[in-house]
């Protein structure tokens, strides 16, 4: 029986034995654990030293909201250091953990977007030369877009494309955006 077991843990599958396997998932499992646990350690007394601050409770949630993506794919990262992958799988795998991380930065930079346009309008809602709300609402779609735009683009250049025509075309595309909003803006 204690052969048995030997054999089948040293048993290979697609060039790595089933205990090389087992090392990677239980050092994913240990990894994830880890960052979560220091994760809500972190956030837990940084929220006792910033509960007074205003914003404190939009920026934990937000981190909060960007960690369940992140943390999996940095544990990923490192539990597959220990098996052996062809080159092309590796270069995939940190493809899309890079695409992970930046759609995660992207997300969090869009409820900052949010909360900023949140806090604006609850602060200058009764002022007579207040930003109507239809006007920020746009505005903050634009910025929306552009952010996302702007990320397609990182990721398209470091899947190895140039992009230099690409961001060009932007530019020349956000200054006849920027010439036909002129007249609509200046009625503001």
């Amino acid at each position: 029986m204690h052969m048995d077991i030997k054999a089948f843990l040293h048993a290979s599958i697609w060039g790595n034995a089933i205990i090389d396997y087992l090392i990677s998932i239980v050092l994913f499992l240990v990894i994830w654990g880890g960052l979560n646990f220091f994760h809500k350690l972190l956030l837990m007394r940084l929220e006792k030293i910033l509960r007074r601050v205003k914003w404190s409770r939009f920026f934990f949630k937000s981190i909060d909201a960007a960690a369940w993506l992140i943390f999996p794919l940095i544990a990923f990262f490192f539990a597959i250091q220990f098996i052996a992958v062809p080159q092309i799988v590796t270069r995939a795998i940190r493809y899309v953990i890079f695409a992970g991380i930046l759609v995660s930065a992207v997300m969090l930079v869009e409820k900052f977007i949010d909360y900023g346009k949140e806090a604006y309008i609850k602060e200058h809602r009764n002022e007579r030369f207040a930003v109507d709300e239809g006007v920020l609402q746009m505005l903050v779609k634009f910025l929306k877009i552009a952010l996302w735009i702007i990320a397609l683009a990182v990721l398209i250049q470091n899947l190895g494309y140039n992009i230099n025509a690409l961001v060009a075309g932007l530019g020349i595309g956000g200054i006849s955006v920027a010439l036909a909003f002129q007249n609509i803006l200046s009625d503001i």
